[in-house]
């Protein structure tokens, strides 16, 4: 990322997607523009960085 945006504190913010039935792990970190299915586990600590599917 080129220094300009942070040097602001610009965020570039983007939807998160979680359908449901969906379980979450505590700590679990979950990036912006990411879509999760219906029904999966994100375990504890995890980190989702892309699209879970259905």
């Amino acid at each position: 990322m080129h220094p300009s945006p942070r040097a602001g504190f610009g965020r570039f913010p983007e939807p998160v997607v979680i359908e449901d039935e969906v379980w979450i792990g505590g700590n679990a970190v979950v990036l912006p523009g990411v879509r999760i299915g219906r029904g999966p586990v994100i375990g504890a600590g995890g980190v989702v960085s892309r699209d879970v599917p259905r």
